[in-house]
């Protein structure tokens, strides 16, 4: 059976292939990895003791080669169950990609086989085909044993990602803004911008050339994906700015009963707004008569009169005019 062991950020898996009967040329692990068995000899009848077996007697044997490309991750360990008859010379040795795993104090890259059953445990640190040789130096009537095989190996992180993270945050957005996720540890991550919640196979795919586009009141959810789970839900709601660009009047000729106007402080960088029951300001940029409104900023005026009369500005049912005595503090 598979275990797990957290091993500073990453996590020791085991895989391990038990043989109970005779293999007729591969093997399958606990977890589904699959192995291959090579022989210049003949498997023989299985040995409940001692586990797979080639050679005997009347059968020649040199070696016996098992091999597996299904482990995934760095290789830490491997661990064989092996033996031979007796009165014979014999190894074994653990091969990982092109790096040899080495047994013992003197980290030697074999180990002598005794006619009893013995598990040799070889360490390294390396990826890729794992090669497990059981050899002799010639060919000779004498069985050799294989009866299991234990691989260690780490992988990354067992820890879902984190909560994805939006940029620019929730809230006001000009129209056309194109919002940047990110979220730690996750290897792809999914949005939606229906309200739906997205998962590890539902919403759009999100990289940077397929961020979202806000053009209209959207609530943005998005998750961050590994192989060990899924990040929990980030929301975030954004609408549409609704700031505005007003040009400084200068002149009442200027002025225009057809338009719209704001009244602005320019020397406090102050818009007058009118809440119904008192009078409020909010922040305007201008630049070289240029005023640019951010949202929810000042109330707009309509005009009344003209320039011979006078103009009066009204909001609403209430009125200011050049002519008033009315004093507005902002």
């Amino acid at each position: 059976m598979m275990s797990l062991l957290a091993i500073g950020i990453g996590w020791a898996d085991t895989s391990t292939l038990t043989f109970t009967a005779a293999c007729g040329g591969s093997g399958t692990a606990d977890d589904g990895a699959s192995w291959t068995v090579e022989s210049d000899g003949t498997e023989s009848t299985y040995d409940s003791t001692k586990g797979i077996h080639y050679g005997a007697n009347k059968s020649a044997v040199q070696y016996i080669q098992l091999s597996t490309s299904s482990i995934s991750g760095t290789i830490t360990q491997v661990k064989v169950n092996a033996s031979t008859a007796s009165d014979v010379s014999a190894t074994v040795g653990v091969k990982v990609g092109s790096t040899d795993f080495t047994t013992g104090s003197n980290n030697a890259t074999t180990a002598s086989l005794t006619s009893t059953a013995t598990t040799y445990t070889f360490t390294g640190s390396a990826s890729g085909t794992i090669t497990v040789l059981v050899t002799k130096p010639s060919s000779a009537n004498k069985a050799l044993y294989v009866k299991s095989i234990e691989v260690t190996y780490t992988t990354a992180s067992a820890n879902p990602p984190s909560l994805p993270v939006f940029s620019p945050g929730a809230g006001a957005v000009a129209s056309g803004t194109k919002i940047t996720i990110t979220s730690d540890g996750a290897t792809s991550i999914r949005y939606t911008t229906d309200g739906s919640n997205p998962s590890a196979s539902s919403g759009t795919v999100y990289d940077d050339n397929n961020k979202p586009t806000i053009t209209a009141s959207t609530t943005l959810k998005a998750i961050g994906i590994n192989n060990s789970g899924t990040s929990d839900v980030a929301t975030a709601a954004y609408t549409i700015s609704q700031s505005k660009t007003y040009q400084r009047i200068t002149s009442t000729n200027d002025l225009d009963a057809d338009a719209h106007y704001i009244i602005v402080v320019e020397s406090e960088n102050k818009a007058f707004q009118n809440s119904g029951t008192s009078i409020t300001t909010s922040d305007v940029t201008i630049n070289n008569g240029t005023i640019v409104l951010a949202t929810g900023g000042a109330t707009e005026f309509t005009l009344g009169g003209n320039a011979t009369n006078g103009w009066t500005f009204k909001i609403g049912d209430r009125y200011l005019s050049n002519t008033s005595s009315t004093t507005v503090n902002l």
